[in-house]
């Protein structure tokens, strides 16, 4: 009886290490796999290095100047013009003796054109690098095509028409497509109006966050131990504000805004300490609001007292705990928008005489996001509570308010 035992638990325990080496093996072979796969450290590593080995050129800047002349002939005006500017600048035939008094400062070189011609009451007449100041001919006119998709016929009369000079002539194809001939002057007006017009039509955005709980044991493996969150955010801001740019770096660079963000999700899918609290998509146009909430709601007791000293429940307030997102968007150009952004995180600490004590963060920013960037735009040191479980058994709550944070990650797409 005692050997049949024994074969028994040497069986049992021959069993019990099948199960562990395999359990160990299959182990082995994720991490075998997924370290065939660059982590976010890797990811950002690299994007910080294209960051630095990438030259941003200066922003260009009209040049100011300042231009003050009274008493003076057209021609003597222009001809201080140009030896300010550099620019040829004619007088038209007859046009020469009309006399200019003029205070400008800190006007660049199309508004000091433009005051000129109107105090002339004259029109500019661009002739390839030459500008003139005079009576426009029909064979001085510019001619430009530009698509309005977002005005009807009946719309683009009422904006256009009246800017159009005597001169000059309008005509709409297709509905939508105009062809304009008149004077520089006009054109350029014409011409911004229609950007201005094409800025502000409707188009639509995927915008989706994600909420990732990092622990500090879990920060080692991503950098943000020895980095700031700031050089991350910082180096991600650039590089989504430069994608042009990254995309002419060779392929074997492997720079990759998303793939920095798709390894940080697979940890949270992987890695001890690292979890996705949410990750909520919206589509959204321009100008749109949305909100998003996902939570409990805790009954709190309204307790009363009788005459007799007798205590009962009237009924029941409720307090929302979870997650709560309101978000606005506004295009601001082609590639870019405004969110304005609301995030709170709010769960139960503990209670004091049956009335739950509420911990809550809260993120409100505003942020200029590009079409198709990847941004860390905000940090929140975490407080919400976490059940554990030990040996199958729900213990009490306990809170990790020290020992965490959320990181409040942007991915921006237009449509």
């Amino acid at each position: 009886m005692r050997s049949f035992k024994l074969a028994r638990s040497k069986a049992v325990l021959y069993l019990v290490l099948i199960l562990i080496n395999s359990s160990f093996g299959c182990q082995t072979e994720r991490q075998s796999h997924t370290l065939n796969e660059p982590s976010f450290r890797d990811h950002y590593k690299r994007i910080q290095q294209a960051n630095e080995s990438i030259n941003i050129p200066p922003i260009a800047e009209a040049k100011e100047i300042s231009f003050q002349v009274q008493g003076l002939q057209l021609h003597q005006a222009l001809r201080e013009l140009s030896f300010i500017t550099g620019k040829t600048i004619l007088a038209g035939p007859g046009r020469e003796t009309i006399i200019i008094s003029l205070d400008l400062h800190q006007a660049t070189f199309a508004e000091t054109l433009e005051a000129i011609s109107r105090v002339a009451g004259l029109q500019v007449i661009k002739l390839d690098n030459a500008y003139i100041i005079g009576d426009p001919r029909p064979e001085d006119r510019r001619v430009i095509v530009r698509r309005v998709p977002s005005l009807s016929p009946e719309e683009i009369e009422t904006v256009f028409y009246p800017i159009v000079s005597d001169t000059g002539t309008i005509s709409v194809v297709d509905g939508s497509t105009l062809i304009i001939s008149d004077n520089e002057s006009n054109l350029n007006r014409i011409d911004e109006i229609i950007s201005t017009i094409s800025d502000t039509s409707t188009t639509s955005w995927v915008i989706q966050l994600y909420l990732i709980s990092i622990e500090n044991k879990a920060k080692k493996e991503f950098g943000f131990d020895a980095v700031p969150s700031i050089e991350i955010a910082a180096n991600f801001a650039l590089g989504s504000s430069q994608l042009a740019r990254l995309s002419t770096l060779p392929s074997e660079s492997g720079v990759s805004l998303k793939g920095g963000l798709q390894a940080l999700i697979q940890a949270s899918n992987e890695t001890v300490g690292v979890k996705m609290v949410a990750e909520p998509l919206f589509f959204m146009a321009d100008g749109s609001e949305v909100f998003f909430q996902r939570g409990d709601q805790i009954p709190i007791a309204r307790r009363i007292v009788s005459d007799q000293g007798t205590v009962s429940t009237a009924g029941f307030d409720n307090i929302s705990t979870g997650i709560v997102i309101e978000m606005k968007l506004r295009e601001t150009s082609f590639s870019s928008a405004r969110l304005s952004l609301d995030v709170q995180l709010s769960g139960t600490a503990e209670s004091v005489e049956e009335a739950p004590i509420i911990n809550r963060e809260a993120y409100r920013g505003l942020v200029e996001v590009q079409d198709d960037g990847v941004y860390l735009i905000g940090e929140l040191q975490r407080s919400l509570v976490e059940d554990t479980e030990k040996f199958g058994i729900q213990s009490l709550t306990s809170r990790n308010a020290e020992n965490s944070v959320v990181q409040i990650w942007v991915r921006a797409k237009r449509i």
